[in-house]
């Protein structure tokens, strides 16, 4: 036979607690002026730290593409730009780099490899260079960056032609 549980005797309800009465606020509300002069303040300052780096990080990086470009040292203008959005008016900047940059940091890596004295390295490098100039070479007629690619090209053929006679 099932046992029979024992009542449980009645909860004894705790008295309420009396709140006491809310004290009413009496202090005046903040003045509009001030308060939206300090907001104003704080977006200024913010704009400042956060927007204003990126505009002119991107403007120099783009300035000193540009001089490089202009001196022919179209590898380090490349790495100028590399990893940042370009805006479409300096589109036309950044494609003739990317296209030009190639054949320029193999022509490098020939210098430093002759400097080591590396022959073979350093003739390797040379027919890379070459190698990607036949392969830029459209892109070249399209981003309007032909001379300075036939510039480049010469360089190479005649370095190969002088020192290695090819």
């Amino acid at each position: 036979p099932k046992k029979e549980k024992a009542p449980k005797p009645p909860k004894e309800k705790k008295p309420k607690k009396e709140k006491p009465p809310k004290e009413v606020d009496k202090t005046p509300p903040l003045p509009k002026k001030p308060v939206i002069l300090i907001w104003v303040m704080a977006i200024s300052l913010f704009v400042l730290i956060y927007i204003a780096p990126g505009l002119v990080s991107y403007s120099f990086a783009v300035s000193n593409a540009k001089s490089l470009s202009d001196n022919g040292e179209y590898a380090e203008a490349y790495k100028e730009l590399f990893g940042i959005t370009i805006k479409e008016k300096d589109m036309e900047l950044y494609n003739q780099v990317a296209t030009l940059a190639p054949a320029d940091s193999e022509l490098h890596a020939y210098e430093v490899f002759l400097k080591n004295n590396w022959q073979l390295e350093a003739l390797d490098s040379l027919i890379c260079a070459a190698g990607r100039c036949e392969l830029n070479e459209d892109n070249a007629d399209l981003y309007a960056c032909a001379g300075q690619m036939q510039v480049l090209k010469s360089e190479i053929t005649n370095k190969l032609r002088d020192k290695y006679g090819m």
